[in-house]
Order: C-alpha cells, then sequence, then structure tokens
C-alpha cells in the first residue's frame, strides 16, 4: 500500500524559510567578513533586527518583524536577544578563527607532461 504524498508546504512555512535562508547568509562565511555595513551597525556584536529587516531584499519578503523573528528562531547560525530586538552569529567568523594563523593555502603548481599525466 503507498504512503500518502506529504503536503505541500504552506505559504506561512516557504516565507519562512526564505526570510531565515536570507538572513543566514547576510551572516555567513561568504558575506559577512566582508559585509562593512552590517558589521558598522553592530553594538557588542548585536546587529539590530531593524537593519536587517529593512534591507530590500527582506522588505520584497515582509515588513513584520514578527515574522521575521519566528523564522529565526529555527536558525542553528544565529541568536536573537531575550526581546528578539538583535541578532548575532552563533559562531565565530574566519577573520576571528584562531586557527586562521595555521591554515595553508597552496596553488600554482604545474603539472609535468599535460592532462594526460594527471590522468
Amino acid at each position: 500500500m503507498a504512503e500518502a504524498p506529504a503536503p505541500a508546504p504552506s505559504a506561512e512555512d516557504e516565507l519562512a524559510t526564505k526570510i531565515l535562508r536570507q538572513v543566514e547568509y547576510y551572516f555567513s562565511d561568504d558575506s559577512y567578513p566582508f559585509d562593512d555595513y552590517i558589521k558598522s551597525q553592530e553594538k557588542d556584536g548585536w546587529t539590530p533586527l531593524a537593519t536587517i529587516a529593512a534591507f530590500k531584499k527582506m522588505v520584497s519578503y515582509t515588513t513584520d518583524l514578527d515574522v521575521i523573528r519566528s523564522a529565526l528562531k529555527a536558525s542553528d547560525a544565529l541568536d536573537l536577544d531575550e526581546k528578539g530586538d538583535n541578532l548575532k552569529r552563533r559562531y565565530v567568523t574566519p577573520d576571528q578563527d584562531p586557527n586562521k594563523e595555521r591554515t595553508v593555502h597552496a596553488s600554482g603548481f604545474g603539472v609535468d607532461g599535460g592532462k594526460e599525466a594527471v590522468e
């Protein structure tokens, strides 16, 4: 007997997923270390939720801070303060990574014999 297909996610669930992904991207290792604007808005490591909610992409999703707060509760990468007015990364940023001094990137080594030698 075949199982019934899972119900489609509700519009609210889809919106919450979009919000969560977008805000987590803003604070991701790929974006946050280079985002001088978000960093300039921080106070004691916390960024006002209203700052993030004012971004054009976020406004296209919703202007309701309660909807954004609710979506961010599911994050394993971000923390909201007790009032839900500020957020911050849960993990250390790459520019503050204590292992950074021991990390080496090596590139530019030639290969003798061309592509065939590698295969």
